[in-house]
């Protein structure tokens, strides 16, 4: 099982200390709004409107409310000496009711004309938002979020799970229009407030990632001690050779079911399924190539084009190659690729294949010069505001950094 570990260990702290070092003169991203800018300019839209006796808007309800103005968010209401944060959607205006709306100065003069409302001071909306037990959260829509290609107001959130969507950036700048009818991509960072259980549980159902590790900590109050020993049993199980490691790990994740860490509906959506119908459409294509004689012809004409080269060139090209594949396939799918095709070349060289194999997993991994060639990679893209060029100034002198030590480094433990 360890068996990668002396060259990962190794590539491992050079590529944290190569990020470490050149990301200061290689990154350069656009200014972006943080946390506490983007917070700042949605107070600036947060306001208090009072309801008069003569305005249309009484006797009519929030739900009703929202539906003329859907540009508008209602982050609470106050009656009396009574503030309500997530009022029911069925509740009629009174009049005298304050209403705390986030909304920009033409709705609000809109709503100033024509409802006759009263515009008041933004104690109440600060109140709103300093609450103990109400928090303000930045969350990022990933690749595979629920979140992807709706909008808050196709999946309800305000009613569904009394949060509600202060804001949305994309690619570094705030989105102005109406929010509701947002439709939300890969990379958005969601602005989102309400009470710590209620976005809790509607992160959980999007699919949506918090930013900060703080504000993560209450989405899951899960124990994690004993996950922790069943997956440490599972690999100490295998590495004393009592049990297969497929079956160690499966065990391990029936367990987890089981004892309820994860939910029967969590399995399936966990799964990588654009990965696992890649590589079975893979798999055959390799086996076919095989059985046509393609990986000879291939490897042919690689040992024709490095003819009279020392096989530590060759292995230098196996790698280079599939950093190339894998920068615009998947990861797993260059790997598949060029396995065979180092096998190949391995035989006809009457090397040990151990270090091509590993060239080939190590140069896999390299997935650093574009935004499509990981998920990481393009989860970062919109949040960060990078360009499609912007990954090539960091990427490319980390990949060519990695080849250079992973060579000599193989060579070392894997000898030809």
């Amino acid at each position: 099982m360890f068996d990668f570990t002396p060259v990962g260990f190794v590539l491992c702290l050079a590529g944290v200390l190569a990020i470490s070092f050149f990301s200061r003169f290689f990154i350069r991203a656009p200014e972006s709004q943080d946390e506490g800018d983007l917070l700042k300019v949605i107070r600036d839209f947060l306001t208090e409107v009072k309801v008069g006796k003569g305005s249309p808007l009484v006797g009519t309800t929030l739900l009703e409310f929202l539906s003329r103005y859907p540009e508008c968010a209602l982050l609470g209401l106050k009656n009396g000496d009574q503030l309500f944060r997530a009022p029911s959607q069925f509740r009629k205006i009174e009049a005298g009711d304050l209403l705390i709306v986030e909304a920009t100065s033409e709705v609000l003069e809109t709503l100033v004309s024509k409802e006759r409302l009263q515009l008041l001071g933004g104690q109440d909306s600060e109140q709103i938002l300093k609450e103990a037990d109400c928090t303000i959260v930045e969350l990022v829509v990933p690749a595979d979020a629920f979140a992807v290609g709706r909008s808050s107001k196709t999946m309800d959130l305000r009613w569904e799970y009394s949060v509600n969507v202060l804001g949305i950036a994309r690619a570094g700048n705030r989105i102005t229009r109406e929010l509701s009818d947002v439709i939300y991509h890969v990379g958005d960072i969601l602005l989102l407030q309400g009470q710590k259980e209620n976005i809790a549980r509607a992160v959980k159902d999007m699919g949506l990632v918090f930013l900060s590790e703080r504000q993560a900590l209450f989405q899951y109050k899960r124990e994690i001690f004993l996950p922790v020993l069943l997956f440490a049993a599972a690999i100490t199980g295998n590495l004393m050779g009592y049990i297969d490691i497929t079956v160690a790990f499966v065990g391990c994740s029936l367990l987890y079911v089981l004892l309820g860490y994860i939910k029967p509906k969590e399995i399936y959506s966990k799964v990588e399924w654009p990965v696992i119908v890649l590589l079975a459409c893979l798999i055959p294509l390799g086996e076919g190539m095989e059985a046509a004689g393609s990986l000879k012809v291939i490897s042919d004409s690689v040992l024709v084009v490095a003819s009279g080269l020392s096989p530590v060139f060759i292995l230098a090209i196996i790698m280079t190659v599939t950093v190339l594949l894998t920068n615009v396939i998947n990861n797993a799918a260059a790997a598949i690729i060029m396995a065979p095709v180092a096998l190949e070349i391995a035989r006809q060289l009457k090397v040990s294949p151990d270090s091509l194999l590993m060239g080939v997993a190590v140069a896999a991994s390299t997935a650093f010069i574009t935004p499509i060639a990981h998920q990481s990679n393009t989860l970062v893209m919109e949040p960060g505001g990078y360009a499609f060029k912007d990954y090539s100034y960091l990427g490319a002198p980390l990949t060519l950094i990695i080849l250079l030590l992973a060579i000599p480094t193989l060579l070392m433990v894997w000898p030809l």
